[in-house]
């Protein structure tokens, strides 16, 4: 897809570097803030809970899901939410 002043990028709010996402921040700190904060909760979560497995390659798909960054939800027409 060609940029073109009519044909805007539609994946950062409008005057931002922000991506669109599902709590609706705007703001690039805090938006990193609140990554950084759910990142953390997250890998705690993981650590007192652990996904059972030996780390074939089935476990690590049984992981992945559960890692913070596979679990960013942005809202796009082009990504699934």
């Amino acid at each position: 897809m060609s940029l073109t002043p009519g044909n805007a990028d539609p994946y950062p709010y409008p005057g931002t570097n922000v991506l669109r996402n599902l709590r609706g921040i705007t703001e690039s700190t805090l938006l990193e803030r609140f990554e950084a904060r759910r990142s953390h909760l997250r890998i705690a979560e993981l650590i007192e809970r652990p996904v059972a497995g030996t780390f074939n390659i089935a476990h690590l798909k049984a992981i992945r899901p559960e890692l913070p960054s596979a679990r960013m939800a942005f809202k796009t027409s082009r990504m699934p939410l």
